[in-house]
């Protein structure tokens, strides 16, 4: 008999996205699953979107409490062994779970199994395919998690006896509680990677990433609580946990400098600079001193992302 996977579908106010998403799920090749929709206290027709689909899902409405608290809730509905999270914004591929739950099903040490994943939609001008992190020799992607942030949360099913150990998902964090989940269980399981798609996520302009600086300090308060609680990883980490820090900050002091909050930026920038100083940190604390030289300094630097981004992914065939 095949194994139960849960699909978990946390939902607020996608009435117009939800049921692309809750198709993707019932359209798993993969025939043992069920499908689990999570009503985040929606108001908009979100309810009335989800009462077409009957006894083919699960659902269940909520206070708004936030995604983290919303999948918690599916995590405790679920009756499957291996969790599977798919964003009401995005759509599952059709062949995910079939490529995925063999690996698990062979592999008890890993906690979770992921691959690329396929970006698309109005804000982009072709689909991207985004290439995550390898795990080390031993199996273990921890530290390329902390270093990188680079895993797809759409690409990825997790077993569930990994996500009970650590806890499930931190509802404090209102971002990045998806990659803060992954990389606490990172830290005490193995994981492997698909050389093959297995996820598919949308960009528009609702989507909730947009807010560069929640998104930025979720990061930091997730790196630094992991840091305070595994003092043998930090040790591991060693110079690069302080460059890490340095590089997210400066993420931080940037994002509040493209909103004008010039202030905000400098205290950011001089506490990455506490972390890890550096000739273009240093720059950027100029460029902040002297304020008509942020823009400049700004539009330069997402020139320069941008390229770096389109070489990187025309070498990798992307």
């Amino acid at each position: 008999m095949a194994t139960l996977v849960s699909l978990i579908i946390p939902t607020y106010n996608r009435g117009d996205l939800v049921g692309e998403a809750i198709d993707s799920a019932l359209g798993q090749t993969y025939p043992a699953r069920e499908v689990i929709v999570v009503d985040d206290g929606s108001t908009d027709g979100t309810p009335a979107v989800l009462a077409r689909y009957g006894k083919a899902i699960r659902t269940v409405r909520t206070a708004n409490r936030g995604c983290a608290a919303a999948r918690n809730t599916g995590v405790n509905l679920a009756r499957g062994a291996y969790l599977a999270f798919v964003d009401s914004d995005d759509v599952a591929l059709p062949e995910k779970l079939a490529l995925q739950v063999p690996v698990l099903e062979t592999c008890p040490e890993a906690g979770f199994v992921y691959g690329p994943s396929v970006a698309f939609g109005p804000e982009l001008p072709a689909e991207v395919v985004h290439q995550p992190v390898r795990p080390d020799a031993d199996g273990s992607v921890a530290e390329g998690i902390f270093l990188t942030t680079q895993i797809g949360f759409d690409s990825v099913l997790l077993r569930r006896e990994a996500v009970e150990q650590v806890g499930g998902f931190d509802e404090t964090l209102h971002h990045n509680e998806d990659t803060d989940l992954l990389l606490r269980i990172a830290l005490a399981w193995k994981a492997v990677r698909l050389e093959v798609p297995t996820g598919r996520h949308r960009w528009h302009p609702g989507r909730k990433s947009r807010d560069e600086v929640a998104l930025w300090q979720a990061v930091l308060r997730s790196m630094e609580k992991v840091l305070a609680s595994r003092p043998d990883f930090r040790a591991r980490l060693a110079g690069r946990a302080e460059a890490r820090l340095a590089q997210v900050r400066w993420e931080v002091s940037r994002a509040w400098a493209r909103r004008g909050e010039l202030e905000a930026a400098r205290r950011e920038a001089a506490a990455a600079w506490g972390h890890r100083p550096s000739v273009g940190l240093a720059g950027w604390r100029v460029a902040l001193a002297a304020r008509p030289l942020v823009p400049a300094w700004l539009a330069g630097s997402h020139l320069l992302a941008r390229t770096g981004g389109f070489i990187r992914s025309r070498l990798r065939g992307t």
